[in-house]
């Protein structure tokens, strides 16, 4: 064997070895982002305690931004079809949907996809109708899902409604 060919050889062996390393690196590096939930967008719960949005208009705080549910069209009732809107600030915000459910009793699946208002920036407007209830007033929670740079947001506002 001559020099030249050992020296190929050892040339080989040593990228082959720089490949596998790599390999290695980027194998360990996504097994760490993969833990600790780096790759996927982060899931944002929020509330607005103490809050009737049945009554009122309720805002949420994020980390630098606001979620306000307001109903636009009178009482909320079971049966009636109701104006709500949706105002995100702080945050571009997309995908908004509604969901309108029982605390105490399960109502079947009832969601509403929010459309944006034209010119008018961080504003989304949908209709929903609450299921009846035979108990008369019902507790309800509505839950607005949205997704943002942050991640998918999650909003929850409380209300009584008859």
């Amino acid at each position: 064997m001559t020099s030249n060919t050992l020296s190929h050889g050892k040339k080989s062996l040593l990228s082959l070895l720089s490949i596998l390393l790599l390999i290695a690196a980027l194998t360990v590096l996504w097994l760490f982002a993969e833990r600790f939930n780096l790759l996927e967008p982060a899931e944002i719960e929020l509330s607005a305690a103490n809050c009737d949005v049945a009554q009122t208009a309720c805002t949420a705080q994020g980390d630098g931004f606001s979620i306000t549910l307001e109903p636009v069209s009178g009482q909320v009732s079971s049966l009636q079809p109701t104006d709500w809107q949706v105002k995100v600030e702080g945050i571009e915000s997309s995908n908004v949907l509604l969901d309108l459910q029982g605390v105490d009793m399960f109502m079947g699946p009832n969601q509403t996809l929010f459309s944006p208002a034209e010119n008018q920036s961080g504003l989304f407007r949908g209709q929903a109708i609450l299921g009846a209830c035979t108990t008369g007033e019902m507790l309800w929670e509505a839950t607005v899902l949205m997704d943002t740079p942050k991640g998918k947001v999650t909003t929850r506002f409380g209300f009584k409604a008859k």
